[in-house]
């Protein structure tokens, strides 16, 4: 029986008709669903949702497909409605589909949230990055009856991620080639949707897959419209209409029961990218409560040098033990703040706490980090030392 491991935040969320399954406990407000048995070849299904802002998720999505692949599913179809997105976890996920042994179906667009989305239709606010996950997939099409990707740039402003977006732009270009369009307008279309710098038209060709993709205007009778337009309040707004480009249609799976390839969806999972978020945001605040730690600390350590005798050796014992406790509790926060930083690095291309990214470079945040957690530690130090001495007394 196929088991899911280790995951943060993993739901149990779809079973099919005529497999019963059984609800357990819950932890967090998280229900699991005990696994059915399997009889025949079934499909894994697997929704993405949440902030793909961080590694983490990457790497949960890529430890999902390496169960389903080791529990030989036939079939891993992957819905998948983002927040906000990061191009290197998006490239990662990519690079996790296009390995699969196991074909992999991908759907944007399809929350695991209740409330019902007709099929097709983006959020208007999807990224249009996530696009290179339907490249990415060997059985995965984009489209439907009324696609739209929403998405704005600001004019002028590099790549955060230049080498990852590079990436992205192979994968969608590969995908869009597979799917029958020529490299030249597929890469052009591939730039728009990662990187959109300038107003672009596009024309479907009369197959159905791309024809032509140009910086004027079209006659109004023309058959195009605007891919790439400026938004409202700067930079650029990248639009797709999936009835509009048939070559990048996605091939709709059942729901529930047996598929073409008689395989039988047991269950799914999902991935939620939002808890990790939160935990990277949470992160910043370690900080100015560790001050404040440092702060306190000071204040219960501020008696006389115990050789002048003016304070009596019991008040400087208890003064000496509460600020012991305090340096455990900063040494706990410290720590905290530490882990946190080795488990989402991305925190470390920002700009800590309380500085400016105004003209600084994000290479040269990592230091300012190194040197803000340091300075810390070495006050720290000699607290640490103050109160020893004061508790010895």
């Amino acid at each position: 029986m196929f088991k899911p491991i280790g995951v943060r935040v993993v739901v149990a969320i779809t079973l099919l008709a005529g497999m019963g399954a059984q609800a357990v406990g819950q932890a967090g407000g998280t229900q699991r669903i005990v696994e059915p048995e399997r009889a025949g070849p079934c499909v894994q299904r697997i929704e993405v949702r949440g902030d793909l802002k961080y590694m983490k998720v990457a790497s949960e999505f890529r430890a999902r497909l390496d169960e389903a692949n080791r529990a030989k599913f036939v079939r891993i179809e992957v819905g998948v409605a983002p927040g906000e997105v990061r191009s290197e976890v998006i490239a990662d996920m990519a690079r996790a589909i296009r390995e699969s042994p196991a074909p992999v179906l991908v759907e944007l667009g399809r929350p695991a949230t209740k409330g019902r989305v007709d099929r097709g239709v983006f959020p208007p606010s999807i990224d249009a990055r996530c696009l290179a996950l339907v490249a990415a997939a060997r059985r995965g099409e984009l489209g439907g009856t009324n696609l739209a990707v929403d998405w704005p740039r600001n004019p002028g402003t590099p790549s955060e991620e230049p080498e990852a977006d590079s990436e992205l732009i192979q994968i969608l270009t590969d995908g869009l080639v597979r799917r029958g369009s020529a490299e030249n307008e597929a890469e052009a279309l591939a730039r728009a949707a990662v990187n959109p710098t300038e107003v672009l038209w596009l024309s479907p060709g009369a197959d159905g897959q791309l024809s032509h993709l140009g910086r004027e205007a079209p006659s109004p009778d023309a058959a195009w419209w605007c891919l790439v337009d400026r938004a409202a309040g700067g930079g650029f707004t990248f639009r797709l209409r999936g009835k509009d480009a048939p070559g990048l249609r996605y091939s709709d799976p059942a729901d529930q029961g047996a598929t073409e390839d008689g395989a039988t969806p047991v269950y799914g999972e999902t991935i939620d990218g939002d808890p990790h978020t939160r935990r990277a945001e949470h992160a910043l605040q370690w900080i100015p409560s560790i001050d404040n730690l440092l702060k306190n600390i000071d204040e219960v350590l501020d008696l006389p040098d115990p050789a002048k005798r003016s304070v009596s050796k019991d008040t400087y014992r208890k003064a000496g033990q509460r600020g012991l406790e305090k340096v455990a509790q900063t040494e706990e926060q410290i720590a905290a703040l530490e882990q946190d930083l080795r488990d989402y690095p991305e925190l470390l291309r920002t700009a800590p706490p309380g500085q400016t990214e105004v003209g600084a470079k994000p290479s040269s945040f990592a230091a300012r980090w190194r040197s803000m957690i340091q300075s810390r530690r070495d006050k720290l130090a000699k607290l640490r030392a103050k109160a020893e001495a004061f508790a010895g007394q």
